[in-house]
């Protein structure tokens, strides 16, 4: 769902108002943290959960669905290891349920709200700084390969001369 949030580009809208829809790029640091280790996305859970201002993370057009975010990001940072096996926390569907009642009260409070309603572009946000197009790594073999005719680097089984 975060990544969902976080990439979500809105389609074309006014530059101002509750309907704006510009261009804005991805944190590369929030970016870093989603997909680096598991230690980069606990510290995320741990700052979404403490963290009062959280905004400039998602686009704009979506700032509110951080509040969903925290509130979600907050019920994953318990660590339930410690806590006795019958704790009701440690029930096995204990997350799942409060995730479900989570969304389900943010969809509730927030249905009539411009964003849930805002329709998403096929073409995801940019990270800030990062290049548009993918580089492409290439071996010593392949640069030389690349320079001669395809032809050149077809094998021909009758053409060889047996050993």
């Amino acid at each position: 769902m975060f990544y969902w949030a976080l990439t979500a580009q809105p389609e074309k809208g006014p530059e101002k108002g509750p309907e704006k829809g510009p261009k804005e790029d991805i944190d590369p640091a929030t970016w870093g943290d989603l997909m680096g280790g598991a230690k980069n996305r606990q510290k995320l859970i741990v700052d979404f959960a403490t963290e009062p201002d959280q905004s400039g993370i998602l686009h704009s057009a979506f700032e509110p669905l951080m509040e969903l975010i925290s509130k979600l990001a907050d019920v994953l940072r318990l660590d339930r290891h410690w806590l006795a096996d019958s704790h009701p926390l440690n029930d096995p569907e204990y997350i799942v349920e409060v995730f479900q009642r989570l969304i389900l009260q943010f969809i509730l409070d927030n249905r009539h709200k411009v964003f849930m309603g805002k329709k998403v572009r096929e073409e995801r946000r940019s990270i800030k700084g990062a290049q548009k197009t993918v580089s492409r790594s290439s071996t010593k073999n392949q640069t030389t390969n690349s320079a001669k005719p395809a032809s050149s680097l077809v094998s021909h089984p009758e053409e060889e001369e047996p050993r």
